[in-house]
């Protein structure tokens, strides 16, 4: 049983195996260089171990924080794994484990204390900061966009070959040229919010991860009672951050209105989430569960509504969350039991 191992096993097992992971990708990464090869095993074998941390090493010290004992010693023995790996890792690797080791951490932390899912995707998402931060210095959001461009137009350079004269076809790709960056200078605009999405989304992916570790070792561990999807509620502090983006963006200031677009786009989005709970829970009433989730992708295609719907029910309570009758059937939702109103958010 897991209960019966030292308080320190876990977070020592965890450090071994970071320190031994961060030496071997390091060791594999100048061997792949030294070779200079395009393709070389060493580099295959780093790849396939680039894509297994970011899941793995999380879920890994999630556990061993959920089994330590005082707790804190999971904290101490990572801030210890990862001052040992600075001198073993370069640059890059070394910031990325560091972001990967604090999310297992964040992780575990939440689990243990059954904290809400919002403050534990926050905790999550911070301690990731780092990961993202190398992300961005190895490429730009605007080198990635400057990088498919050069790419759509040498494949659009040889699809034109020979239907034209050489200056006939630099003409077309200079015309496409500066209509793909026109376009990426919008896109460019909202990946904030994009980025932002995708992190709560990549947080939301570690607790299940680590979730999912606690019951292979038989710990009976999780946030506080998340109610069925068809009961979902946001908390109402994110409908001022919505006032907040909206606000910013109307000023018609440079800076505050990509700033406030990016606020009231992220937002909305998760406000789509809640709207698409009150279709799941009103279809419920009279709709089986494929032609539900049949209706529910149709109606995932009208964003703004769906954004509508969701702030609307803040408000207006349309399944009786706070307040539901005696004639509502609390398993009127295939089973959605009404959330304890602490825990509707």
């Amino acid at each position: 049983m897991p209960r019966s191992w030292p308080g320190y096993a876990a977070p020592l097992v965890a450090s071994v195996a970071t320190l031994l992971l961060v030496w071997i990708q390091e060791l594999l990464m100048g061997r792949a260089v030294a070779q200079g090869e395009m393709i070389s095993l060493d580099l295959v074998l780093v790849i396939l171990l680039s894509l297994a941390i970011p899941l793995g090493l999380p879920a890994v010290w999630g556990g061993a924080v959920l089994l330590s004992r005082p707790a804190t010693s999971g904290l101490l023995a990572a801030i210890l794994c990862l001052g040992a790996s600075f001198g073993i890792a370069g640059h890059l690797l070394f910031w990325s484990t560091v972001g990967h080791v604090l999310a297992g951490v964040a992780c575990g932390w939440s689990l243990g204390r059954r904290w809400r899912l919002d403050a534990a995707l926050i905790l999550v998402t911070l301690a990731l900061a780092p990961v993202f931060l190398v992300s961005l210095q190895e490429m730009s959001p605007r080198d990635s966009y400057d990088q498919m461009i050069e790419q759509y137009l040498e494949a659009r350079r040889e699809m034109l070959a020979g239907t034209a004269d050489d200056r006939e076809i630099e003409r077309t790709l200079e015309a496409e040229r500066r209509q793909q960056e026109e376009i990426a200078e919008q896109a460019l605009k909202i990946v904030p919010a994009a980025f932002g999405l995708g992190a709560l989304g990549y947080s939301g992916l570690l607790l299940v991860l680590t979730w999912l570790v606690s019951r292979l070792l038989r710990l009976k561990v999780g946030l506080a009672k998340w109610p069925p999807f068809a009961r979902w509620r946001l908390p109402f502090y994110l409908v001022w951050i919505l006032v907040i983006g909206l606000g910013m963006f109307i000023t018609r200031v440079s800076g505050l209105t990509t700033v406030g677009l990016n606020l009231a786009l992220a937002v909305g989005t998760l406000f789509s989430i809640q709207g698409a709970a009150v279709q799941w829970s009103v279809t419920g009433r009279f709709m089986g569960a494929l032609p539900r989730v049949l209706y529910l992708l149709v109606a995932g295609f009208l964003f703004f509504p769906l954004v509508v719907l969701g702030l609307a029910d803040q408000w207006r309570d349309f399944r009786k969350l706070d307040h539901p009758s005696d004639e509502d059937d609390p398993q009127d939702s295939k089973g959605a039991g009404r959330a304890p109103d602490d825990e509707a958010g």
